[in-house]
């Protein structure tokens, strides 16, 4: 599997980040974030593991009802997790590629991948499938800490965006999961070893996965999506996200000690789709 460059260098540019993202359908951002930043929020979430007993065991993700959306709601509560998705130089990127009318999606995933659970590794898909409105968001992917290849690090079929949406396949496992059917010995994918503070930016409907967590930790990551304030939105990308199983925002909120407006805004005038 090839290198993914690191197009770091070109964030001075505008239009030479938009043309390498416009050919690719991806850029990876070194040391785009501060580390420190990357690191408090990993300890944050890696707190809501101890009094779970997840430091010697991995939960059974397999029945949500085992702790994963008591966990997920806890997650949505820490205002670094949504403060991080204004991160000053993210929110520039999304600027250059989108518009200044860039706006963030309320809705945001943290993804806890434990190391030996290969069902639970996602595979091949776009994410297109999953928040339909624009088909030009982008997904911001950031690691919580040093993620190499072995701890199941994003991987990404460059330029396969310029194919359009691609006919669904069902991976079937311990959680079904919908996606595209591509070799894993297409010369177009590509990965890396990443940094705390790196990000992967990429189109919705670039193809993209995890590779399989074969570390003895747990592999965090955040996905953070933007889009244009002009092109419509789907509202299920203004929930929490697993809402309606987890509750919307006022009563997940309620107590959480900080202002939801600050984060969770959304520009007037959007238009909202189902």
């Amino acid at each position: 599997m090839r290198e993914l460059d690191d197009g770091a260098r070109l964030v001075a540019s505008r239009a030479k980040l938009r043309a390498r993202f416009d050919q690719d359908g991806c850029v990876l951002l070194r040391g785009l974030l501060d580390p420190a930043a990357i690191e408090d929020l990993r300890g944050r979430v890696l707190a809501l593991h101890e009094p779970r007993g997840w430091t010697e065991r991995a939960p059974d993700w397999v029945d949500p009802h085992a702790g994963r959306l008591a966990y997920h709601v806890d997650v949505q509560r820490i205002e670094a997790f949504h403060r991080l998705a204004y991160d000053p130089a993210l929110f520039g990127v999304a600027r250059a590629l989108i518009g200044d009318d860039a706006f963030a999606h309320p809705r945001r995933l943290l993804r806890t991948i434990w190391p030996g659970e290969r069902a639970l590794t996602t595979p091949p898909h776009q994410d297109f499938l999953y928040i339909r409105g624009a088909a030009d968001t982008i997904t911001a992917w950031v690691p919580l800490g040093a993620c190499r290849r072995e701890d199941g690090g994003l991987r990404v079929l460059v330029g396969s965006h310029r194919s359009g949406q691609l006919p669904v396949h069902v991976y079937e496992g311990a959680l079904a999961a919908y996606g595209v059917e591509v070799a894993d010995d297409d010369p177009r994918w590509a990965s890396a070893d990443y940094a705390a503070g790196d990000v992967l930016v990429f189109h919705s409907l670039a193809v993209h996965g995890a590779l399989p967590n074969c570390s003895g930790r747990p592999r965090l990551s955040v996905d953070y999506r933007y889009q244009s304030a002009s092109t419509p939105v789907a509202r299920s990308s203004l929930h929490p996200a697993d809402h309606p199983a987890i509750p919307d925002w006022p009563e997940l909120l309620a107590g959480a000690g900080w202002c939801s407006e600050e984060w969770l805004a959304v520009p007037e005038g959007v238009q909202i789709v189902e």
